[in-house]
């Protein structure tokens, strides 16, 4: 029997650290903050997206860079897309080699880094596992909008299930016995 998992890919952050480190330290904004806490508590693997290197582990130490998607012309978006794609793939094809099977991957990027990688199939191309974008399929707005929809998300994980006691029931420590 074959474990399963969800990846989930951060995007980056134009905000970040003048000097070179991990790419799960690199990017300093709140937002990318949030990203990674939803990717650590929600995820079982994460990577983070950058228009400069495309898919970074988080432990990778790269330098700062000023590279934005909006930056990228048409035959570097082409290039990233492929180098997303592949490392996409490649990453799936890892896991599965360790008995791990993708069941979903969520990507917490913006549009303007969506749609040019989406067009281009980016995310699609030799890829079984569904491929979700709550960011955008929630509709949901500006960065507050996202920030507090991860939130929410990260707290209901670390939220402990309460149990109710119906009526005629008596506690007993932490367990409910009823009668």
């Amino acid at each position: 029997m074959s474990e399963t998992a969800r990846l989930v890919i951060v995007g980056c952050g134009a905000a970040k650290q003048d000097d070179p480190a991990p790419a799960k330290d690199l990017y300093t904004s709140t937002y990318f903050a949030k990203k990674r806490e939803y990717a650590v508590e929600l995820g079982d693997f994460w990577a983070v997206l950058s228009a400069e290197h495309g898919l970074i582990e988080p432990t990778a130490e790269i330098a700062p860079y000023d590279t934005t998607i909006s930056d990228l012309d048409e035959d570097d978006l082409g290039e990233l897309a492929h180098s997303v794609g592949i490392g996409l793939i490649d990453w799936v094809a890892h896991l599965a080699g360790s008995g791990v099977t993708v069941d979903e991957i969520v990507v917490l990027a913006g549009r303007s880094y969506i749609h040019p990688l989406k067009e281009r199939e980016a995310f699609a191309a030799g890829i079984e596992a569904p491929v979700v974008y709550p960011l955008q399929q929630n509709n949901l707005g500006g960065i507050g909008e996202q920030m507090a929809w991860l939130s929410d998300r990260i707290s209901s994980t670390n939220t402990t299930q309460q149990r109710l006691v119906p009526d005629g029931g008596e506690r007993l420590g932490d367990g409910v016995k009823q009668q």
